[in-house]
């Protein structure tokens, strides 16, 4: 999945001064793509000396004079398993800006560091003069401001922002215990013993199934992240009544050496009955009754794509049938609303309603039981009357678990890819075809190439400036 990191500053540059900007990055090592096939192109039509770099002059001359689109708009600057782009965009009512930013995969990790280094190299370029040449910009540089990983409008309220939503921060055993609860084995035993403890039958359930469960692998995994405990029930043998509970099985040595005798018919505690007993905790309840340990679930399964956790956010608390988390990608938000059992007509209303109050446009419904034929019907109903609306929405059914992660990759996967081509639509013009689609494509051979190396198979040619800053 493909990742954008974009920074910005107020600054207006002359089709002169972005030449001259161009050349200084070149000799700190950055390869402008576009520039540098232009020029193969110009070299070929003509055989005289600096042909390339005369016609380049000409050409962008004739066009600012003739007030057409500027000659260069941009520049991409590609790497192993990244790629730098330069946009110099007019956002309108005479403000120009100029846009650095990284397109990446989301296995990278230092990304913030690289369009670091590489707006400080533009920053550097544009204040140093090079061999007794003035400075390309007159005065200080105003400076970056960072942009969001996606361009979204200020007056838009799809943004995460404005959804009454919060992080959730678990406690270590939290999260242990949700952890366990991934296991389809496990999560069904405690759902056993939950039923059976809340209907009375968990003494004839655990002997239906063994002393051994007592203490068995399943029983000290729950034990140790406090989704059960273990006690003892002392019961009388001849009239086959409880009499009491031992908090622990540690306790019944010191029954067993008192002479205490039953309340019931008299004889030593000692020789009556003894029960392990697994007893499930609240916190057991909890967890399997909310949901929780899908919600969970489904997080590791976006962290394992390479979603950033600040692009995940849980949505308010309310009473609904569904955990429901929001994910934005590039500013398109995604509604995951996860059901731990089957979705039935009636769930559909709640989700129209949620899909509503989000404004995603992306709505994927996770069930670990079925999704019923009316509700399936009822949600393309939904679909349809938004396209109508002019309102389109995309709606992904997925029923179990085990294929959440390949499901949610292709969907993410295509939402990364329109971002990174919205944002370098710009360039388009220059490159003659779309430089999103490029690097998409360039990004998806490296995937497929097993034999590409990345991380540090090809040297960085980034020359790094200034104090503070590491030489990559």
């Amino acid at each position: 999945m493909l990742l954008l990191k974009t920074t910005q500053s107020r600054q207006e540059l002359s089709h002169e001064k972005r030449l001259a900007l161009l050349d200084r990055l070149e000799l700190k090592g950055l390869q402008p793509l576009i520039r540098t096939s232009r020029r193969s192109m110009f070299e070929q039509i003509s055989s005289l000396p600096n042909a390339g770099q005369r016609l380049e002059r000409l050409l962008s001359n004739h066009i600012e004079d003739g007030e057409e689109t500027p000659y260069l708009e941009g520049e991409l600057f590609c790497f192993e398993d990244y790629a730098l782009f330069l946009i110099f965009d007019d956002v309108g009512r005479g403000t120009k800006i100029v846009r650095a930013g990284i397109v990446y995969t989301s296995d990278r990790t230092d990304s913030g560091r690289r369009l670091e280094v590489f707006s400080h190299n533009i920053q550097d370029a544009l204040e140093s003069t090079v061999n007794d040449e003035p400075s390309i910009i007159e005065g200080y540089f105003p400076g970056w401001t960072q942009i969001e990983d996606h361009e979204a409008d200020a007056s838009d309220d799809s943004s995460l922002a404005t959804l009454n939503a919060s992080q959730i921060d678990y406690p270590t055993e939290r999260i242990r215990a949700l952890g366990l609860l991934e296991d389809p084995a496990l999560r069904r035993f405690l759902q056993h013993i939950c039923e059976a403890y809340a209907d009375g039958r968990i003494v004839e359930l655990l002997s239906r199934t063994g002393a051994e469960t007592t203490t068995g692998p399943l029983v000290r995994s729950l034990t140790e992240a406090n989704l059960v405990r273990r006690e003892v029930l002392v019961s009388c043998r001849k009239r086959n009544r409880p009499l009491f509970r031992l908090p622990s099985p540690e306790a019944l040595g010191q029954i067993t050496s008192s002479d205490a005798v039953c309340s019931e018919c008299g004889a030593k505690l000692a020789d009556e009955r003894f029960d392990e007993l697994i007893i499930p905790t609240p916190a057991a309840s909890v967890l399997l009754n909310d949901g929780s340990w899908l919600d969970s679930r489904v997080r590791n399964v976006l962290q394992h794509l390479g979603v950033p956790k600040s692009r995940v956010q849980t949505a308010a608390p309310g009473d609904f049938p569904f955990r429901e988390l929001v994910v934005d990608l590039a500013g398109e938000l995604f509604l995951l609303c996860i059901f731990d059992g089957d979705v039935t007509l009636a769930d559909t209303r709640t989700i129209h309603s949620r899909l509503s109050g989000s404004n995603a446009r992306n709505l994927v419904i996770v069930s670990t039981g079925r999704i019923h034929e009316d509700a399936r019907i009822r949600l393309n109903d939904h679909c349809r009357q938004r396209a109508v609306h002019r309102i389109p929405v995309n709606i992904t059914l997925v029923e179990g678990i085990d294929d959440l992660s390949s499901n949610l990759e292709i969907l993410f996967e295509e939402a990364s890819k329109r971002a990174v081509i919205r944002t370098l639509f710009p360039l388009d013009r220059s490159l003659g075809f779309s430089a999103g689609r490029l690097l998409a494509a360039r990004f998806s051979l490296g995937e497929q190439d097993s034999s590409v190396v990345s991380d540090g198979a090809v040297p960085l040619s980034v020359e790094t400036v200034g104090a503070g800053f590491d030489h990559f």
